[in-house]
């Protein structure tokens, strides 16, 4: 089937019982599918289709004429839902993704896993890279490790590929730190689905200039790209609703490289009489290529479930939720290979907020659970937290963050004022529920953040250094506040058990706008000037957190070039306390380390004022891999 334009008033409907013999129904679309009050719907929710496979095709970009095809504010080459029905149901595969339980090898064409899947000969699957950059790694310096590649074979747990491996991905069984069990072999996603969605461009082929397709949910005023064409919809009202239900769907080639736009927009979108998203969902799905946010839950729109997704070759955010009450559960991000399209760099100084990206880039009154962020040149968590004592709902658990630059990155501007992100003046916020391992820079950070903040539940292992913050207050101090810093109920590791030295991994000094460099020279390096036989610092678990205020400030540290992610620019001249309680150490080797580094469970900051409290720590366990520990386990 072949439309130019594709306008649903009535009903487009495709069941078990429409598919053709062959197994296969193409439609092809060249400028837009709207939806504007009828319902296209394929397959449904509790029978989704499986006697057939659907390929929705857009109008391939014409490069002689780009003009013509370029998407424009009224959703060129895209699939609209102004109001009605927009849901598609394909079989989702039972298994979304497994992990790695060995180690496969470049040149392997064997993946161990730990589950039996359904998956078929044919298929595409994703491997997620597992390597840990060296500190302050750039986008242009990364390369990326993450592969694709067709299935050949499944036997049992064993899944045999079509080609074989460019690179190293890590396998394990499950390790154990303080009774707790962590799952770190790379994960193996299905990319497959039964109905496809794409730009019209073959699988090999990236489309030149980011020159992806569409797909725009809901009709607000002043953004009108769900709107239709030139923008002449409505927006929508109890009274005039939509629903929007997607599972085992392949969205490939998704999003305008050009735009400040999700591939995904959902934006104004009301399912029902009390206004809100309640009953429209995104799951099983798979992304294969986003050329911006795979996913914007915006603003306007609230209630709406994305789960058990997976998300892979990301230009921008994974997943970016400005509005509370969401449900963001189960999804697997691979890839992010810039934080915007517009970020030269990773957190660039002139550039935006946006620079300062994350995989889950969330705002405040979000349900994020099992979530996790595989491969990313920024953060795999980009949050402002949640204020302490909120009842907005939002929880946070058993999330991960590996092979990234930074595991939770925790910022006051979270994005610029064009996508409205709520505006938060927390005297107290509280970040939980996250693992990291594999970390190029921070476990986990809070920077330049006002008011106190509470990290619990929180575990991070393998990471240059485990946690480091840098919070301010906004006015000169009189001397009356102090703030504070606390973490408990988590767990910090140098290495997991057996692992193997990281060579290269040392923390390391740079320039910064007050210049600290010579004081940071002095300080974490001066022991291997005077004596050759010393060590220089490797992994450190929690570094003393900094307290500042707008005296002698000279800017607030936005990262990179000049700036540098873990210093100041200001001098610490507020009181300060930082709070350690109910805290696992393990795998601190001291100066024993076989890579020739010292590790540390805690580490002093060259930027610790005589006006900070000492730390405070209790109920401190030590494990059997920390050298020096207290004779009882404990403090």
């Amino acid at each position: 089937y072949s439309f130019g334009k594709l306008l649903v008033d009535g009903s487009l409907i495709l069941r078990n019982k429409d598919c053709p013999a062959s197994g296969v129904v193409k439609i092809n679309v060249t400028r837009f599918a709207h939806v504007r009050g009828g319902n296209f719907l394929i397959g449904t929710e509790d029978e989704p289709l499986t006697n057939c496979s659907v390929e929705i095709m857009m109008g391939a970009v014409n490069y002689k004429n780009v003009a013509n095809h370029v998407q424009l504010p009224w959703t060129t080459r895209s699939v609209i839902l102004e109001n009605g029905r927009l849901e598609f149901f394909a079989k989702p595969p039972t298994v979304q993704y497994t992990r790695l339980t060995s180690t496969s090898k470049d040149t392997s064409n064997e993946l161990d896993v730990e589950d039996a899947v359904d998956w078929q000969v044919g298929d595409h699957i994703v491997i997620a890279s597992t390597q840990k950059e060296r500190i302050y790694t750039k986008s242009g310096a990364r390369t990326e490790q993450s592969e694709v590649h067709k299935i050949s074979k499944v036997s049992g747990k064993t899944i045999t590929i079509d080609g074989t491996l460019v690179f190293d991905h890590f396998g394990s069984a499950v390790k154990k730190i303080n009774g707790r069990e962590y799952h770190i072999g790379a994960e193996v996603a299905l990319l497959s689905r039964g109905i496809h969605i794409h730009g019209g461009h073959e699988m090999h082929e990236k489309p030149l200039y980011g020159a992806g397709w569409d797909l725009n949910v809901g009709c607000t005023e002043k953004v009108t790209r769900g709107c239709g064409e030139e923008g002449k919809g409505f927006p929508m009202s109890s009274i005039k609703t939509a629903s929007f239900k997607f599972s085992g769907v392949l969205l490939r080639d998704i999003g305008q490289h050009a735009v400040r736009h999700a591939g995904v927009e959902i934006d104004g979108l009301i399912s029902n009489n009390t206004e809100d998203a309640d009953g429209s969902f995104m799951k099983h799905c798979a992304f294969w290529r986003t050329h911006n946010d795979a996913v914007s839950i915006r603003h306007t729109t609230t209630k709406f479930t994305f789960s058990n997704n997976v998300i892979f070759d990301i230009n921008g955010d994974a997943v970016r939720a400005i509005s509370s009450g969401n449900v963001i559960d189960g999804n697997l991000a691979i890839a992010q290979r810039v934080p915007q399209p517009q970020c030269a760099i990773a957190y660039e100084v002139t550039g935006t907020e946006d620079c300062r990206g994350g995989m889950y880039r969330i705002a405040k009154g979000n349900v994020l659970t099992n979530n996790v962020a595989a491969s990313s040149v920024v953060a795999g968590f980009l949050t402002d937290g949640d204020e302490c004592g909120s009842t907005l709902g939002g929880n946070w658990e058993n999330n991960v963050a590996h092979s990234v630059r930074d595991g939770v990155l925790v910022n006051d501007k979270l994005a610029d004022p064009d996508y409205h992100w709520p505006t938060t003046h927390y005297t107290c916020r509280k970040v939980r529920g996250v693992t990291a391992y594999s970390v190029a820079d921070q476990g986990l950070i809070a920077w330049y953040i006002t008011g106190d903040i509470r990290w619990s539940d929180m575990h991070v292992i393998d990471a240059s250094v485990g946690h480091a913050s840098i919070q301010r207050v906004t006015n000169n101090d009189n001397g009356k506040v102090t703030l504070q810093s606390r973490i408990s109920s988590s767990t910090f590791a140098g290495r997991w058990p057996d692992q193997t030295c990281r060579k290269r991994h040392t923390f390391q000094c740079r320039n910064t706008l007050l210049d600290s460099r010579p004081w940071c020279t002095n300080y974490y390096d001066l022991s291997t000037t005077t004596d050759s036989s010393d060590h220089k610092f490797g992994a450190q678990g929690i570094l003393e957190p900094v307290f500042v205020g707008p005296e002698f400030s000279k800017a607030t540290t936005a990262g990179e070039e000049k700036f540098m992610w873990m210093e100041p620019d200001n001098y610490a001249n507020v009181k300060g306390r930082t709070t350690v309680t109910n805290v696992y150490f393990d795998n601190f080797d001291g100066y024993q380390s076989d890579c020739g580094y010292r590790s540390h469970a805690v580490m002093p900051n060259l930027f610790a004022n005589d006006t900070f409290h000492q730390v405070v720590m209790s109920n401190i366990k030590w494990g059997s891999g920390v050298t020096n520990r207290s004779e009882e386990h404990h403090v």
